[in-house]
């Protein structure tokens, strides 16, 4: 069994997803959080311990730990915390729900992919990007590290999504776009043209706004 620590105790759909896993073949134990909120030390989210900040995964009883980023706020937030974790030098869980189809899909260390998304052919997800329930990325996509893909948005084929990217809720973004380092998409926006570093973009079709 390899054992797991899970970074930010605030999202209960990475258990469920380890859970799922683990009831097809038991692969993983939980040892337990770490958060950089010092209000949860010592508490517990789920029945799972909270053991306290990151630098308890200097210690030498967790060294043979894997570690998972459970921080989906967005993909800079996610890009600060998985950085945050690498420093440790331990490695990063890579966790593909059993029911999504992964053929044909070159997957990196530290991706998360939930229940219900679909990845199609040839599509890339790279170190420690993060892909919601029920998104879906297209042919020859790629979704860049530390990125964001959100619920029940759409990535469609050819797109390029650069590091730490956010794509919200309900997102379309139509194929053949790029997409810039740090860029957020906004819910349920529809991007039909590229979007630039750093820029967020909202409504249908989708338009930048100041930040």
């Amino acid at each position: 069994m390899t054992r797991l620590i899970l970074l930010g105790a605030n999202n209960p759909e990475t258990i469920r997803l380890i859970e799922d896993i683990n009831a097809v073949r038991a692969q993983y134990e939980i040892v337990g959080w770490v958060d950089n909120d010092a209000a949860k030390h010592g508490t517990s989210f789920l029945g799972i311990p909270v053991l306290g900040s990151p630098e308890v995964l200097a210690r030498p009883e967790y060294r043979d730990c894997e570690v998972v980023n459970n921080v989906t706020r967005n993909g800079r937030e996610r890009r600060i915390t998985s950085q945050q974790l690498e420093q440790y030098g331990l490695r990063f869980a890579t966790l593909v729900h059993p029911r999504v189809n992964a053929r044909r899909v070159h997957i990196e260390p530290g991706v998360i992919v939930h229940h219900g998304a679909m990845l199609e052919a040839a599509c890339r997800l790279e170190a420690h990007c993060a892909v919601a329930n029920g998104a879906v990325i297209g042919h020859d996509a790629t979704v860049g590290r530390y990125s964001f893909v959100a619920a029940n948005s759409v990535v469609a084929g050819a797109v390029v999504l650069e590091e730490a990217v956010t794509i919200w809720i309900g997102a379309v973004v139509t194929p053949r776009l790029r997409i810039g380092r740090g860029a957020v998409v906004g819910a349920n926006a529809a991007v039909f043209a590229n979007v630039g570093p750093d820029e967020t973009v909202m409504g249908n079709p989708a338009r930048r706004i100041p930040t």
